[in-house]
């Protein structure tokens, strides 16, 4: 039909003009103009090879800003936007470059495809994607510059690029202010090493998935929200437990992501940060005037100076697998391991195997890095992250003469600031493979056929950001399915869940039987429900905040409580690599509760608990130093006196017992 009018409309002289390629390529804009923004359209029509390089045509999952795309400092469209080729066009599917320009999911939708496969983004289409996203979704993206924000030099003239993923509407009531003081925080760094290539885009892929799936459980009728919907519909078809899940995880998280960490490296693809390389340039085994060299390293310790990170991945490329600390030189594995190697055990083999295997890749090699996994390094970001805030005669105070210097306040750490879990993930033996990326086909399944390089490391990102932090969810009462207990978008107040989770019941039921998750962990040591008259629940428990040991145990022994029967088991991440397909992948425990003693009219409160993970306070017979577990996240759920704070008001405090959001019985 467009063909047709462009020849009832244009001169047939200029027609015979146009060759065949070109006529499609004009078709090919007028329809994606027709079906989304402007602004992808007006880039696909400059082809521009870069003195980057030209490494191929990109492929795209969304369209963006033009804005986005132009270089600010000169006007000019960006060099690091892959060019379009004519070849692609009005091929078949299977004829094209794997990393056709346009074949996006409105593209595939008209194709009937249903299946996006994965390409490796360059520099500017990554920023595009981060800014787009913050721009239509801004209640849960929030995107800026470490020059912005902290005031840093470019290096070479490139943005660092960060990404804070958060639901900024749940957190914007009273109570919400206070509790989100206290969310858990995870950390993805992209690529240090600019030529490793992986890393960016399956953080950027991940970034997405989450946004689009909490923006479409909100069920604004807006366009984004409609768009964020319509890019899920192939899992939410699949695996229906998808989208509440990544919703959750938005709303009980806070998630920060730098795709492309070292910004210069990735645009070049070079290794290095012009003539350092930022992962020895961290104040952990490192010489003091060798460490905070580089504007990527400078970005991270900025970054990390404002935050709680409990657990957190940096990914490379050049071999595959999945190494913990300890993997820096004054630590080497004959001294012993590390005060945190039961947990770190537990989170790197669950993610080698939730990242599965494909042709000729197996799953991840896991372990202690110094245990002959990989060599050791001095300056590593690791062992910094992990270990900067507590080994501290190891941690130097660091003086670079780079970048016109660099203030050595900014390397004097508190005593909180880095106790991560930092786990190294090393994607692919080549660093910039061109094939056997992955796509979307079976996302969510170890042993799907869409499994690659990038779609395994968009499992380990989102099971890594799952298991910061545990928590439990009552899911059926009796035979009924109970209300989601998260309301992603809405703010939380102290008894909004006395209104969205209640439940009749008859005063002729003497027994009900309650069924229940437990998430974000690995072990489940002991899980039970505790019940009681809601005027018998103190204003410290409430419906979503979590309390101290002490008030937990003050509130079970009243003789108006009662308690079910003790459950043990394990969590999806017992084994990760088990697909549940349409089916919630959490096990259920299941206890019955006692109505008998209530009368119509009363307001039941049931909470489920559990306590997780206990087997990560345990250490081999030999560690360095001789030293209990030092990291948030092993001391957040085993020792109930841990607690710090740093000056921004957040805080990380231990507890033994995890406690689901509550749902009323009311008794008629």
């Amino acid at each position: 039909f467009i063909i047709r009018t462009l020849r009832m409309v244009v001169p047939s002289r200029h027609l015979r003009a146009l060759n065949s390629s070109l006529l499609k390529t004009i078709l090919a804009l007028i329809i994606f103009n027709v079906n989304d923004d402007v602004g992808l359209l007006c880039e696909a029509t400059t082809a521009h090879k870069s003195d980057r390089g030209n490494v191929g045509t990109e492929k795209s999952n969304s369209t963006y800003d033009s804005a986005a795309y132009f270089d600010t400092r000169n006007g000019e469209i960006d060099p690091n936007m892959y060019e379009m080729t004519e070849r692609n066009i009005g091929q078949p599917l299977s004829q094209r470059n794997s990393t056709f320009f346009f074949e996006n999911e409105t593209a595939a939708d008209m194709r009937n495809l249903g299946i996006t496969a994965y390409s490796i983004k360059p520099y500017g289409r990554i920023r595009a994607e981060m800014l787009d996203l913050s721009r239509k979704y801004r209640n849960f993206v929030t995107v800026f510059t470490s020059q912005k924000r902290y005031g840093l030099p470019k290096a070479g003239g490139y943005d660092n690029y960060v990404m804070v993923i958060e639901d900024k509407r749940r957190y914007s009531s009273t109570l919400g202010k206070r509790l989100a003081k206290s969310l858990p925080e995870v950390f993805f760094s992209g690529a240090l090493h600019g030529d490793e290539r992986v890393g960016p885009t399956a953080t950027l892929e991940t970034a997405k998935l989450l946004v689009f799936s909490a923006a479409c459980s909100t069920g604004a009728n807006t366009i984004p929200v409609k768009n964020a919907c319509a890019r899920l519909r192939k899992h939410t078809s699949e695996t229906p437990w998808i989208v509440p899940w990544l919703s959750r995880l938005v709303s009980t998280r806070r998630i920060v992501i730098i795709p492309m960490t070292n910004a210069w490296g990735y645009a070049k693809n070079r290794r290095e940060e012009i003539n350092f390389d930022p992962n020895r340039d961290f104040s952990y085994d490192q010489q003091s005037s060798l460490c905070m060299r580089t504007i990527t390293g400078r970005t991270i310790n900025e970054v990390w100076r404002e935050s709680l990170f409990q657990s957190s991945i940096t990914y490379h490329g050049g071999i595959e697998l999945i190494g913990w600390e300890w993997g820096s030189t004054n630590r080497l594995i004959a001294g012993g391991r590390s005060p945190d190697d039961e947990g770190q055990k537990d989170l790197s083999l669950g993610l080698s195997s939730y990242g599965g295997s494909f042709s000729s890749s197996r799953r991840y090699k896991a372990g202690s890095m110094n245990a002959g996994l990989i060599y050791p390094v001095r300056g590593g970001f690791e062992d910094w992250a992990y270990a900067g805030s507590w080994d501290t005669q190891y941690t130097s105070i660091c003086n670079p003469s780079s970048y016109g210097g660099y203030p050595a306040s900014k390397t004097k750490y508190n005593k909180s600031t880095l106790r991560s879990f930092n786990l190294l993930v090393e994607t692919s033996n080549k660093k910039n493979p061109a094939s056997k990326l992955g796509s979307d086909n079976g996302l969510f399944n170890p042993s799907g056929a869409g499994n690659g390089h990038i779609s395994r490391n968009i499992r380990l990102t989102l099971m890594t950001a799952d298991t910061v932090e545990p928590y439990v969810s009552i899911k059926f009462v009796g035979n009924e399915k109970a209300p989601h207990d998260i309301k992603t978008g809405k703010p939380v107040h102290y008894l909004s869940c006395k209104k969205t989770n209640t439940i009749r019941v008859s005063s002729n039921t003497k027994t009900l039987r309650i069924r229940w998750s437990v998430a974000g962990a690995f072990t489940v040591d002991m899980t039970r429900l505790v019940y009681s008259k809601w005027k018998d629940v103190p204003r410290s428990f409430g419906c979503h905040q979590q309390v101290a040991a002490q008030q937990y145990n003050t509130f079970i022994q009243k003789s108006s409580v009662s308690l079910s029967a003790v459950r043990k088991g394990g969590t999806r991440w017992k084994n990760p690599s088990k697909y549940s397909g349409k089916s919630p992948p959490d096990p259920l425990f299941s206890s019955n509760i006692n109505l008998s003693q209530y009368s119509v009219g009363d307001e039941v409160v049931v909470y489920a608990v559990a306590k997780v993970d206990q087997q990560w306070k345990n250490q081999p017979t030999k560690v360095q130093p001789n030293v209990g577990p030092q990291t948030h996240i092993v001391n957040a759920r085993t020792n109930p006196r841990w607690f710090h704070r740093i000056s921004n008001g957040k805080f990380i405090r231990g507890r033994l017992h995890w406690i689901s959001m509550p749902i009323t019985l009311l008794i008629v």
